[in-house]
């Protein structure tokens, strides 16, 4: 259980960074970076069962590796929407 809270510690403490990489990625029309922080995002997710956050940052992984950058316009809200929605469960579970 300690090294759990230690892996989701250390991914609540990075994913607005995460996100904010992510939106200047997408601006700039950065789709090779955009979809290595989307992957990174997937597998981080994944690790502490953030499994609907997984699934959403896979979707924007693929989406940035064929350069859909429509697809990301039309779902960049709900990924940030449930990124937001995991920090701020994970905000309640360290008492913050």
């Amino acid at each position: 259980m300690e090294m759990y809270n230690i892996t989701l510690e250390e991914f609540y403490r990075e994913l607005q960074n995460k996100l904010n990489d992510l939106t200047s990625y997408k601006e700039a029309g950065n789709m090779d970076d955009y979809a290595i922080l989307a992957h990174a995002l997937k597998t981080e997710a994944r690790y502490v069962g953030c499994t609907e956050l997984g699934e959403l940052a896979y979707e924007h992984e693929l989406a940035g590796k064929s350069k859909d950058i429509s697809k990301i316009n039309e779902k960049f809200d709900i990924l940030i929407t449930e990124a937001n929605r995991v920090y701020d469960v994970i905000k309640v579970y360290f008492g913050e």
